[in-house]
């Protein structure tokens, strides 16, 4: 049995790290460089690394960005933004990603999704998909136009499966940002069928929510971006509450397996005699 993987996304605008909220505002974090180091310091297993507004402004990644957080990166790293041509994948590649993520592009036409998979093959193709929720409907959403893309969300996985998708990304629009859990009833709703394994992202606001998406049958991943962002070390807290409930890789240098946490992932505080163990040495006095 596969182990389910817990995956960082940095979100990229003006080629800052930022916290997006429902696809329309937007806070600064930092150098994503610096992201991708802590967050690989404290066990994630992949990075998604987006650049939001690569597209929007007809231009690819930034290149020199995608070598730099790959410098520091010892997990695959999946890189999105802007992607339009086999060069522009072959570009990425080179400058370090282990994979892309394509959007619009394939959105809109779906052929390119399979020469992309003939050339470089489907293990390193990332399928994004945005879903939105409107009248009790789950819709594609095309956040280029900022509006409902024409075709259904179970039209767009079908073509993505038949022309060589190897991952799908499914982002919940109006879960982003939000930290009201992820919107699980998407699955049920849809019915995915898809045979590709499926990342799930949108609204992580606390370790059970890792939790409720991992047990998820058809969920291989879970993706979360601003809940990694202010919290220190909250890969490796959050994999101590998910371990020996979810088969989840946990080989990290450090670990919390002495303490407890609460249900926001925070440290409880420890017994005060177990913080005087830890901070004093006792030295017993000597008697002449």
């Amino acid at each position: 049995m596969l182990k389910k993987r817990i995956i960082g996304t940095l979100i990229l605008k003006n080629n800052i790290v930022v916290q997006s909220k429902r696809f329309k505002s937007f806070l600064p974090i930092g150098k994503p460089e610096i992201a991708a180091e802590y967050l690989n310091q404290w066990g994630i297993d992949e990075l998604i690394l987006i650049d939001v507004d690569a597209t929007r402004q007809n231009r690819l990644i930034d290149l020199d960005i995608v070598e730099k957080v790959s410098l520091q990166s010892k997990v695959p790293i999946a890189i999105g933004g802007g992607i339009n041509s086999v060069d522009d994948i072959r570009n990425i590649l080179s400058a370090g990603g282990d994979k892309v993520v394509i959007n619009s592009t394939i959105m809109h036409n779906p052929k390119f999704l399979r020469e992309a998979s003939e050339i470089f093959g489907k293990q390193c193709l990332v399928c994004s998909i945005d879903i939105i929720k409107k009248e009790k409907k789950w819709l594609v959403y095309d956040y280029l136009n900022k509006g409902i893309f024409g075709k259904s969300v179970s039209k767009i996985i079908s073509e993505y499966d038949i022309n060589g998708c190897g991952e799908l990304f499914i982002n919940s629009v109006d879960r982003d940002g939000t930290y009201t859990g992820l919107d699980l009833s998407l699955f049920n709703y849809l019915k995915i069928s898809s045979k590709c394994p499926i990342i799930f992202s949108g609204g992580i606001g606390k370790p059970n929510d890792f939790l409720e998406g991992l047990k998820h049958e058809k969920i291989d991943a879970v993706a979360a971006a601003n809940y990694f962002h202010f919290q220190e070390h909250s890969v490796t807290i959050v994999k101590h509450f998910l371990d020996n409930k979810v088969l989840i890789r946990n080989e990290n240098l450090f670990n919390y397996k002495d303490s407890e946490i609460n249900s926001h992932g925070r440290l409880k505080k420890k017994n005060e005699n177990i913080l005087d163990e830890l901070l004093f040495k006792k030295i017993i006095m000597e008697t002449i």
